[in-house]
């Protein structure tokens, strides 16, 4: 078995800025079309009121399933296309991590805390950095006896949210329905989320890769439908919004999200790496 963290219920959200604010509205039904409910929608077409994440990062089993489970470390060595062919060896509704289900539990945690900065928030997690092995991965349920909200300020630790351990630091999030395409987004937020190699069923986001190269975040744009969009960087870890981007310039980069325990003070809920 598998063990999931469920959302016993149905969200909507709608994100919007004017030229002194950005907004973000929550809400358990659908006020207006601009509110999405993006992440409920499966790749069968389905859309069930709850929604299910994984309470541990995905561990490859001698069967090549990708599994949530405690007692092992996660599956560091999997490539994109690789990682969801072994999530999909469950079943043809499952899939790894999308930019959709990223945002709406990153979000969530945004606006319980207030705070841009998640690793001051929730904990710093796992964030060794140095030379250390793919093997010190943290082990999966070393948090299982803690609540549902725990975090660590150590160098070397975790951090838990909504039930589900190491949510940044530990291990990068491959992630789905976003890419860096010559300096452009290309966002699509239901599956399938396969490409031609065109992107010509994803989204051409208005939004430049400005950076262009690696920095600390100085600004998320409010995308009314895409979500919160990394668009400057600048400043540090204690300004702004305190995770750092990296950022591919040319080419076509895939989206991790979180950071990795080489990654240190970089990860958090905002840390993208389209690099």
């Amino acid at each position: 078995a598998n063990a999931f963290s469920c959302f016993d219920c149905h969200i909507w959200m709608k994100f919007y800025e004017d030229e002194n604010y950005q907004y973000i509205e929550v809400s358990n039904y659908k006020l207006d079309d601009d509110f999405k409910d993006y992440p409920y929608h499966r790749g069968d077409g389905t859309v069930p009121d709850k929604l299910y994440y994984p309470m541990y990062p995905g561990y490859v089993d001698s069967n090549d399933k990708l599994r949530s489970i405690s007692g092992v470390k996660a599956t560091g060595h999997k490539g994109f296309t690789a990682l969801e062919s072994c999530a999909k060896n469950n079943g043809s509704i499952w899939s790894i991590e999308s930019w959709s289900y990223h945002l709406w539990f990153h979000t969530l945690l945004l606006l319980m805390s207030k705070n841009f900065n998640s690793q001051v928030a929730f904990g710093n997690g796992n964030m060794a950095k140095g030379t250390r092995p793919a093997a010190e991965f943290n082990d999966n349920g070393l948090l299982n006896t803690s609540g549902q909200f725990f975090g660590y300020n150590t160098p070397i630790g975790s951090v838990k949210a909504f039930f589900c351990e190491n949510v940044w630091g530990n291990i990068r999030s491959k992630c789905l329905g976003m890419y860096l395409v010559n300096n452009n987004y290309r966002v699509k937020m239901i599956p399938p989320y396969t490409t031609n190699g065109t992107f010509d069923n994803y989204q051409l986001i208005n939004i430049p890769a400005s950076p262009q190269s690696n920095g600390w975040l100085v600004e998320l744009t409010a995308n009314s439908v895409y979500g919160l969009i990394p668009s400057t960087v600048g400043g540090s870890d204690s300004t702004f919004v305190g995770d750092y981007g990296v950022f591919m310039s040319g080419g076509v980069a895939h989206l991790t999200t979180g950071g990795g325990y080489l990654d240190g003070r970089y990860c958090g809920s905002w840390y993208y790496n389209l690099g």
